[in-house]
């Protein structure tokens, strides 16, 4: 299941399966916006946990911190991704983490590259949160959706760097 909506960020794409939400695209490309453009004119309706994901992407999009609660399916990661991915949903809203936090927070201390990389992998921006992830010397580092949407979510939560 695909649905598209607008969002005060921009267009968002959101698939599920019947396990949960599998992939959030932000600033989805032409290419992309085709596809589910395509299967919404096929009849598609969206399910229930499509219209949850949807009203508390509104009211995180508006300012209000938000815990999601949507069921995912991030059975397309590998084991230590799905780890590192479960650790930064424990990243408090308006805080930031370096990698090599976020990688002791899987239980895997020196591997802030991996982690970094699992980062990167992340199907689902926001709902697992990193862009909260930064580097140790506090600088933005990467993110899949651009550096500019990166701080705009951070500007957003009004997000601190946290001191370990």
């Amino acid at each position: 299941m695909t649905e598209i909506f607008d969002s005060r960020i921009g267009p968002v794409v959101v698939e599920a399966t019947a396990k949960g939400i599998c992939r959030i695209v932000l600033g989805p490309t032409k290419r992309e916006l085709t596809a589910v453009w395509r299967e919404e004119a096929t009849g598609h309706t969206a399910a229930p946990v499509l219209d949850r994901l949807r009203a508390q992407l509104e009211s995180y999009f508006a300012g209000e911190p938000v815990q999601f609660d949507v069921p995912l399916d991030l059975s397309a990661g590998t084991a230590f991704q799905q780890k590192v991915w479960r650790a930064c949903r424990r990243i408090p809203y308006g805080e930031t983490r370096s990698y090599a936090e976020l990688a002791r927070m899987a239980g895997r201390p020196g591997a802030a590259r991996a982690a970094g990389g699992a980062m990167h992998a992340n199907p689902v921006p926001v709902v697992v949160p990193c862009h909260r992830v930064v580097k140790s010397d506090g600088s933005l580092g990467g993110y899949g959706g651009g550096i500019p949407l990166k701080r705009k979510l951070l500007r957003l939560e009004g997000a601190a760097r946290r001191r370990a």
